[in-house]
């Protein structure tokens, strides 16, 4: 009898224990999450420049830029073609006129630059030339670096970080910048402008970027392409991006042709446009003001006009206007896209019948809930380990998001590493039992069958035999300590 008690005992305080830990992981898990952010030290640039006084440009031991004023040094017109920086501090440019790096094209930008998963706020930099952070780069890389609080103004040429990139890598960028031209001839892009035989990964755009050719002008016929990561791509490769901002497009001109999508405005047949997803609405607006029917055409589209989209997923609302003419609206507006998926939340305003119908357009048809399902992610993957289901707390607001733990930005909704303690807290903890919120991102879209791929009902039972066999282990740990 007493050994009985003794093992009730020993149960009861296990089950304590068990409890204990239970709250003392969840508490950590939230002050890592909040408590112990130390904010990284913040440089007010002066509108000075000053050289770089440590580093001798190496791969091994590269120029440390520790004040914005050695940032704005990169200003100087200088190629520092082959030289490698590395930023150590965040930088405020306090809303000062920023020139771009690599203003001119005859003397573009050909370092290396690793931003150290540091922050710049406040930049605003405006003109008629090549617009962005940067300017013109040429066989330069650009990676671990988040923009906020930003404005970029121009013309013709705009991008929210590189203006125009040619043989150039980008990699791992966040950016918070409202973009937004005024050219009937532009290439603007939320983080490119046009990308020229380049590779652009890993980066998400949370701005708007839009063109408004208000003014009518003598060009007999403008030519615009706007997107949420890249205006215009040649011969470039854009994966594993998200756009989360508005893109629009607007003109008064007659004869103009406009194209604007979430990842890529206007993409060359040799371009790649894979693993990426648009979330932002897409519109274009071309509104006739002289003759009907002069050849007006608004292409609007969720990932890109042209290029290889494959893998892709888009929720964004697409829309397009010709007030006389044709509207052409889709997911891709040209040689379709590949193991693609879509709510279909597309408009076509007035020119209806030029609103695509077809799933090699618009990729298959498909609700939010059912997107975020383990057997659609298979699809999405392509054998590849990109796409990842969203679960509470969510990251991606219900949605499929990118596997990619390299980004630093504590305030972005991918900055919320889900490994934290996630073995820990699957031992001893039931994360079903969280109340779930509502999402209110949900559509009307028609519900797919997908039961070959897997199904909620096969999530949830992917589900039932984890905790089962969490469960069991956590009995045969119990039974193990009373042995």
């Amino acid at each position: 009898m007493l050994c009985n008690i003794n093992s009730c005992a020993r149960h009861k305080l296990g089950k304590l224990i068990m409890h204990l830990k239970t709250i003392l992981i969840c508490l950590l898990y939230i002050c890592s999450s909040h408590c112990f952010q130390v904010k990284a030290q913040t440089s007010k640039w002066d509108g000075t420049h000053e050289k770089i006084n440590k580093g001798i440009g190496t791969k091994t031991d590269p120029f440390v830029i520790s004040k914005a004023s050695q940032f704005a040094y990169l200003c100087e017109g200088y190629e520092f073609e082959g030289k490698y920086f590395l930023l150590q501090t965040d930088i405020d440019l306090g809303n000062r006129a920023w020139t771009p790096i690599g203003a001119f094209e005859s003397s573009p930008f050909k370092g290396n630059i690793d931003f150290n998963n540091h922050c710049i706020y406040n930049m605003k930099v405006s003109g008629e030339r090549a617009i962005g952070l940067f300017g013109y780069i040429c066989n330069a890389s650009i990676s671990n670096l988040v923009i906020k609080s930003s404005q970029a103004e121009g013309v013709n040429l705009i991008g929210g970080i590189v203006a125009y990139a040619k043989e150039s890598d980008i990699n791992n960028v966040t950016s918070y910048i409202t973009v937004n031209s005024t050219g009937g001839r532009a290439s603007v892009g939320g983080i490119v402008g046009t990308c020229e035989n380049s590779h652009i990964s890993n980066v998400f755009n949370y701005g708007s970027v839009s063109n408004n050719d208000k003014e009518q002008h003598d060009n007999p016929r403008t030519n615009a392409q706007i997107g949420g990561i890249v205006g215009n791509s040649i011969n470039s490769t854009i994966e594993k991006c998200g756009n989360l901002g508005k893109v629009n497009a607007y003109s008064v001109m007659a004869t103009a042709i406009y194209s604007a999508a979430g990842i890529v405005g206007n993409a060359t047949s040799n371009s790649i446009v894979r693993y990426c997803f648009n979330k932002g609405d897409v519109s274009c607006n071309l509104r006739y003001v002289r003759w009907y029917n002069d050849g007006t055409q608004a292409s609007v589209s969720g990932i890109s006009k042209g290029g290889t989209p494959y893998s892709c997923y888009n929720t964004g609302i697409i829309s397009g206007c010709s007030y006389w003419s044709g509207s052409y609206a889709s997911i891709t507006s040209t040689g379709g896209c590949d193991n693609c998926f879509s709510t279909w939340s597309i408009n076509g305003c007035q020119a209806d019948s030029y609103t695509c119908k077809s799933e090699k357009l618009n990729g298959i048809k498909i609700s939010i809930d059912e997107l975020n399902t383990i057997g659609v992610i298979k699809i999405l993957n392509n054998g590849e380990n990109v796409f990842v289901k969203d679960e509470y707390p969510y990251l991606n607001n219900g949605t499929p998001y990118i596997n990619d733990n390299t980004n630093k930005d504590s305030t972005n909704e991918y900055s919320l590493d889900e490994n934290i303690y996630e073995e820990e807290i699957s031992n001893f903890f039931d994360i079903t039992e969280i109340p779930v919120p509502t999402n209110s991102s949900t559509t009307n879209a028609p519900a797919l069958d997908i039961t070959e791929y897997g199904t909620s009902e096969e999530d949830e039972e992917y589900q039932n035999i984890v905790d089962e066999s969490s469960s069991n282990n956590i009995d045969n740990n119990m039974k193990n300590k009373e042995t």
